[in-house]
């Protein structure tokens, strides 16, 4: 037994996978020419386990990406506006893919297929508002404070305050009626109409015009 690395670098053995390769099992993968046809040799092996284990050796691994792409695009279905995942979704509505045993927001692999990888600490956006979209043209990156205000802005999210009720609120508390009562009346905290009162949180500025 030969021991070794199963995700290249990390150290990290993935659930389900052994920390070691026989000595018959590097030799296949050696005298493989492509990652599919290690695949077929290796059955037992999961694609990326294989993928890891031939960047390791310094083999060819850019068909992994191509692969990975034919079975993404097996679950899109693309009409004239979004490309709608047809696949499992997230309860909020985002699709999942499954590589390996890890799952992941289907639009966030869309996005590393088609544009590249996604810039440290930064999300993927919809433009289209539509959380089952994968379409390349409808995805851009951008940090979590511009998330939330896009969210803000289209009313979207697990709200319980809309613009309306913001103006509501902000016109209420001018009046003289106290957080702690409107808070009772809109069902949110004292603080959350404070916040809202000195346009900390939805501010005019980030309302869609």
């Amino acid at each position: 037994m030969i021991k070794g690395r199963v995700l290249g670098g990390t150290g990290i053995v993935k659930p389900g996978e052994h920390a070691y390769w026989t000595k018959r099992e590097l030799r296949l993968l050696r005298s493989s020419s492509s990652l599919r046809e290690a695949m077929e040799l290796l059955p037992r092996r999961s694609e990326f386990a294989i993928y890891s284990r031939r960047s390791i050796l310094g083999l060819p691994g850019y068909k992994y990406k191509r692969l990975l792409k034919e079975r993404f695009m097996e679950k899109v279905r693309k009409t004239s506006g979004c490309w709608i995942w047809t696949a499992s979704r997230h309860v909020r509505g985002y699709g999942t893919f499954q590589i390996g045993r890890k799952a992941h927001k289907a639009h966030r692999v869309s996005y590393e297929i088609h544009i590249g990888p996604i810039p440290k600490d930064k999300n993927v956006l919809h433009k289209c508002d539509n959380p089952p979209c994968v379409k390349p043209k409808h995805l851009y990156s951008g940090n979590q404070v511009k998330n939330a205000r896009d969210m803000m802005r289209r009313e979207r999210g697990n709200y319980k305050l809309s613009w309306l009720k913001v103006a509501k609120i902000r016109s209420l508390h001018r009046s003289g009626i106290s957080a702690k009562k409107l808070g009772r009346i809109f069902k949110v905290s004292c603080v959350t109409i404070r916040e809202v009162a000195r346009e900390a949180t939805w501010n005019e500025k980030w309302r869609p015009s």
